[in-house]
């Protein structure tokens, strides 16, 4: 009996082509004629573009060409061929409401809700779905939609702003599609810095709106809205929590801590506010308030550089290129093979 299930096992492995059945990351063999290019020619192969050439099914070829795009009209049809094949997935949904809202137009502005709406089914509970949400309704002059979204949660249980799913999607296409080499690895790193991050500094002008500005002279809202602002906290804390993730290759969560963060202080401040207008301490059950400031201007240094281990692994390569400019591509990767950022891309499994 254990040898006709471990022989259906190996049937099945060959007939999905092992996917699925691999507990790590394999390395794949570089193509010759990109293995035998010098360091010091330049590389004119559109990888995204052959991804998507040699899977055209696969959603996450079309994740890649929407990063690697030049121009917003490109961006959107990879955008719109990725929903077509999977039209439930919130990571692109969320990126496509993002990619309509950097538009600054109202109609992109209320096609983004309906993307945020269609993910927030696929996702529900994602405080940063409902988050964006409302700062696409104080967008439209429509505060009190906004301020409704924050009255319907029910204290922001998920927090997740999609940077880890996004690193699993780009290096299980890179394994797909026979790519997953150190060279290649430092492309898709430049698609992921590619994707759209919200504005920090819009989301806090309109969290402004939403809890202070129309609620000075209504102090009655600023009562139902002590509730929100701590949904707003706690949404904050986990985005923090969240970030700490081991796996990571391109970042370390900076990009989380540093929302989660400003959404922790936007959140103070209406506290304070609720305070000196109804008196009682402002710091309530939250410890280490005061340190929110100094902490976010930390938070805004660090996010503007890449984590030590990519970093070094960056690092690494442009030396080899510099020292050794004849070096051809694929011996040069053979000498980044025993870092640690590459090592830790091959004890990770990616899915489908």
């Amino acid at each position: 009996m254990p040898m006709r299930i471990a022989g259906k096992i190996a049937l099945s492995c060959i007939g999905f082509g092992f996917w699925g059945c691999r507990l790590a990351t394999h390395e794949s063999p570089m193509p010759v004629s990109l293995a035998q290019q010098r360091l010091d020619k330049p590389d004119t192969e559109d990888l995204a573009a052959f991804l998507v050439e040699w899977h055209p099914q696969d959603w996450r070829a079309h994740l890649a060409r929407a990063l690697a795009a030049r121009n917003s009209a490109e961006r959107h049809d990879a955008l719109t061929a990725a929903l077509w094949l999977k039209p439930r997935e919130p990571l692109l949904l969320y990126v496509a409401a993002l990619d309509r809202l950097a538009a600054h137009a109202l109609v992109d502005d209320s096609v983004a809700l309906w993307y945020l709406e269609e993910a927030m089914g696929s996702d529900p509970g994602n405080g940063v779905l409902d988050l964006t949400r409302a700062v696409a309704w104080t967008r439209l002059g429509r505060i009190h939609e906004a301020r409704a979204v924050f009255r319907e949660t029910r204290g922001f249980p998920v927090a997740d702003l999609y940077g880890a799913r996004v690193e699993q999607a780009l290096l299980g296409v890179l394994e797909l599609g026979l790519r997953l080499n150190p060279y290649d690895l430092i492309r898709a790193e430049e698609w992921y810095r590619n994707l759209p991050l919200p504005p920090i500094q819009e989301w806090s002008e309109a969290l402004e709106k939403i809890f202070l500005d129309p609620l000075r002279e209504h102090p009655d809202d600023m009562r139902r809205g002590r509730e929100s602002a701590r949904g707003l906290y706690r949404l904050g804390r986990g985005l923090q929590t969240r970030s700490l993730n081991p796996d990571r290759i391109f970042s370390d969560g900076r990009e989380e801590r540093l929302l989660g963060l400003m959404l922790e202080a936007k959140a103070a401040d209406f506290l304070v506010h609720y305070a000196a207008a109804f008196g009682g301490d402002p710091n309530l059950d939250f410890q280490g308030m005061k340190s929110l400031r100094p902490r976010l201007r930390n938070a805004l240094r660090v996010a503007a550089v890449p984590p030590p281990d990519w970093d070094h692994f960056l690092a690494e390569w442009k030396r080899i290129g510099e020292k050794y400019p004849t070096l051809t591509i694929g011996e040069a990767s053979e000498k980044l093979r025993g870092e640690m950022t590459w090592r830790k891309v091959l004890r990770l499994r990616t899915h489908p």
